[in-house]
């Protein structure tokens, strides 16, 4: 177990997704993982549209970071690379921006790798 106690670390690339982001969002609100186990870490990847979506999420998503580039790198390689460089779990899930996750998927993904 890693120091901070983050069994998973999500990642995400983050670029204009709008309401698309929302479902991926709310999909990890839903997890049944204890939320004192997972950290999300969002990647801004220089953002033409404000982050009001992604803030809404600040109070809901315990352990909720954004990271914002310096410039837009076009694609999403770049920014999840970074999210993964700050990441603090001891597993790493990248996700992308318009997701839709299960809500049992961290605490499934968790027991499969520890088998």
């Amino acid at each position: 177990m890693n120091q901070n106690g983050f069994k998973v670390s999500v990642a995400i690339a983050y670029y204009n997704a709008g309401n698309y982001s929302r479902k991926a969002l709310d999909s990890l609100v839903r997890q049944t993982m204890n939320q004192d186990d997972f950290e999300v870490i969002i990647v801004d990847d220089k953002i033409t549209k404000l982050l009001d979506i992604i803030q809404e999420f600040e109070s809901k998503i315990k352990h909720l970071r954004i990271i914002i580039e310096d410039q837009n790198h076009c694609y999403p390689s770049i920014p999840r690379n970074h999210g993964v460089s700050k990441a603090h779990g001891t597993f790493i899930m990248l996700i992308d921006q318009d997701d839709n996750l299960a809500d049992v998927t961290l605490l499934n993904l968790l027991a499969i790798i520890l088998m």
